[in-house]
């Protein structure tokens, strides 16, 4: 594992510090993602050569986003072990809410305020083009708090399974649109009403889920 540690380390660092979050989230990350088995705190400062407070600090960022859980160790009771979880959705859904929120939301509301502008209202290329931005930055933040919702009202079951079916889904639907490919537009509509009405079905055991808690 070593070998191939230290030859991908950078990239999962890289990406971590890409995200907004700090390049040692990564190491920590990695290692863990890397890892067959739970490691303590002492062992991933060996491992990776980082103080202990480095790795302490590290290991709440993570667990704060939900991309790591840590169990006390059974043999030593005052010690925990870590481990990179398998589902790595929570950390997606973080990325979501650190950052890209926030910029598509400033995105469309760029747009909407330039197609307001009076000086603009007459321009009809304009306008579509305006139309297109803020269609798809609120297309963009249907799918980010989607995902949000799911982790963060951890719903199990169904629902989670049918959201991991949204990219599938949704490379069918583009398909769909490129003639080579010779996929039928009824296909095309009865796959995207079918995923919708997987987001419906979702979006009311959600609803139940917190009524019942």
């Amino acid at each position: 594992m070593n070998e191939i540690l230290n030859r991908e380390l950078a990239h999962f660092q890289s990406f971590f510090s890409r995200m907004g979050f700090k390049r040692i989230d990564g190491a920590v990350y990695g290692l863990l993602v890397l890892s067959e088995t739970p490691l303590r705190s002492d062992e991933i400062e060996h491992k990776l050569n980082l103080s202990q407070s480095a790795v302490s600090i590290s290991l709440k960022n993570l667990s704060s986003i939900g991309a790591i859980e840590s169990t006390i160790d059974p043999m030593e009771k005052r010690v925990k072990l870590h481990s990179a979880k398998e589902d790595a959705l929570s950390v997606v859904a973080s990325v979501f809410r650190k950052r890209e929120q926030e910029y598509i939301y400033e995105f469309k509301a760029m747009a909407k305020r330039l197609k307001d502008n009076s000086e603009l209202q007459d321009q009809k290329t304009v306008a579509k083009r305006l139309d297109s931005i803020i269609q798809t930055c609120e297309t963009a933040e249907a799918v980010m708090n989607f995902v949000i919702k799911i982790t963060r009202d951890k719903l199990p079951g169904e629902s989670l399974a049918l959201a991991k079916k949204i990219p599938e889904a949704l490379r069918f639907i583009e398909l769909g649109t490129d003639p080579a490919k010779k996929i039928t537009t009824h296909m095309t509509k009865s796959l995207a009403t079918k995923l919708m009405g997987g987001l419906d079905r979702i979006e009311k055991n959600l609803e139940n889920y917190r009524y019942e808690k």
